[in-house]
């Protein structure tokens, strides 16, 4: 049984524009987004938290438990590289368990993701337009969804001379266990609501 919140909303206009606001007050939430992820990956260790459907129309799932070993491993792999909180990393690829792994580890150091649509390194214009992001956002690293991908970005120099992070990485962190490191986790502990996440094109 899901229990909702109660409707509460406040109806203001202004001109042509009509706004919306909760009358209820802000509860508290965690600093930083994963705390839900380990409360439920303690809470529900083996309920599916991502689920992606491959070509043959099966379906891929990880529970809450395997997806909280797997970005902590992959935030320690990010800590290694050097990245801590502020960094930018840009995203290229399709919606799959990966890219949210990565994503969610990203966020555990306090690293920004900027997602972007991997059609774009197939045609001149999408890649003048992935290079005006890079320009933009100044990442220091790039993340490739595929080989086809990575293919694409080693054509051009502005990308190939940053750090290329691959599927296959991702995936091998999914077997190592993060080490206990006072360094890591004082990353981790300077994650709060103030830092930015995500930033969409």
């Amino acid at each position: 049984m899901i229990n909702h919140a109660p409707s509460s909303t406040r109806i203001d206009r202004k001109e042509e524009i009509i706004y919306f606001s909760s009358t209820q007050p802000l509860q508290r939430f965690p600093d930083n987004l994963l705390d839900h992820l380990g409360k439920w990956s303690t809470e529900a260790p083996t309920r599916t938290f991502l689920a992606e459907r491959m070509p043959d129309d099966s379906w891929l799932r990880i529970s809450y438990e395997e997806a909280q070993a797997w970005v902590c491993s992959t935030a320690y792999y990010l800590h290694t590289l050097g990245f801590s909180k502020g960094d930018t990393i840009l995203l290229i690829d399709c919606n799959s368990i990966t890219h949210g792994i990565l994503t969610l580890a990203a966020l555990k150091i306090g690293i920004i993701v900027a997602p972007a649509n991997p059609v774009s390194t197939t045609n001149a214009y999408g890649m003048q337009r992935l290079l005006g992001i890079f320009e933009t956002i100044r990442p220091v690293a790039l993340y490739a969804g595929n080989e086809l991908i990575f293919t694409h970005l080693l054509k051009h120099a502005q990308f190939s001379e940053k750090r290329i992070i691959t599927e296959s990485t991702i995936q091998e962190c999914r077997f190592k266990a993060a080490p206990l490191d006072p360094m890591f986790q004082t990353k981790v502990d300077l994650v709060d609501s103030n830092m930015m996440a995500k930033i969409y094109f």
